[in-house]
């Protein structure tokens, strides 16, 4: 099977019999997104006073770093379904979520083994460049105190997994189509990877985040699907994951660099 270039040229063209989503939409849910986490947040802090002490400290990691990666996917998730999907009798294709070819499955995943060190690499020159200490400061969330086998599980399900998949749908099957409803390809490329850089915090980790996000709404531009972004992004997380805690487990050196 080939590559119908043609095709693929036209972009977000093969979506206009997706949802035309409004500003509306997108508001309700990130202020559904917030409450969720919110109110999580405030759920896993009563959770960590209540097995606070030496007899529960396997538990400390599974609160500080797992759950609220699970917390994340799940508010974001939550929050696409009932306003964006029930609330307009839609299916989960709505949001990019269609069938993509062989080809394009592909190149994702070419694509995503070599994004993989470049977005380390590009972390490391800002912090060159500004002067910061070089270093990962997602390792103070990713290493807490008494890491434990169940933690580490559901931070490579939902961390490596779920999370990517959560972020493509927000990022650049709501935000991104919206967007490029009312702007040109650029434009619209722009501002939603530096809103997706932002979020991440950090300004070495946002700017590696912000070229990513680039390279993940142009290829779902071109592939008109969210699968090769998702694909790509979950090849990132989950190794980089992957590799931390093997490494932890066999008592290797704590990589520092991003």
């Amino acid at each position: 099977m080939t590559l119908d270039i043609n095709q693929a040229s036209t972009g977000m063209s093969n979506g206009e019999s997706r949802h035309r989503w409004n500003w509306r939409e997108i508001l309700a849910i990130i202020f559904l997104t917030i409450i969720i986490v919110l109110l999580g947040s405030f759920v896993l802090y009563k959770l960590y006073e209540l097995v606070a002490g030496p007899a529960n400290s396997d538990y400390y990691f599974l609160i500080n770093s797992a759950l609220p990666a699970a917390l994340e996917a799940a508010a974001i998730l939550i929050s696409v379904y009932l306003i964006g999907i029930r609330r307009n009798g839609l299916t989960w294709q709505a949001v990019g979520l269609t069938p993509v070819s062989r080809n394009w499955q592909i190149i994702a995943v070419l694509l995503g083994l070599l994004i993989l060190p470049s977005v380390g690499l590009i972390a490391m020159m800002i912090q060159l460049v500004l002067g910061l200490p070089l270093g990962n400061p997602q390792l103070e969330f990713l290493l807490t105190d008494n890491i434990s086998i169940p933690g580490v599980l559901i931070m490579l399900v939902f961390g490596g997994v779920i999370v990517p998949i959560a972020e493509e749908i927000f990022f650049r099957g709501l935000l991104y189509s919206w967007l490029r409803q009312n702007l040109k390809i650029w434009p619209a490329i722009l501002i939603s990877s530096a809103l997706f850089g932002v979020l991440h915090g950090e300004i070495s980790i946002a700017g590696a985040t912000f070229l990513m996000g680039i390279i993940l709404a142009w290829i779902y531009e071109k592939s008109t699907s969210l699968w090769p972004a998702i694909s790509i992004h979950i090849i990132n997380n989950s190794i980089k994951l992957l590799v931390l805690y093997l490494m932890i487990a066999f008592g290797g050196d704590i990589p520092t660099l991003p």
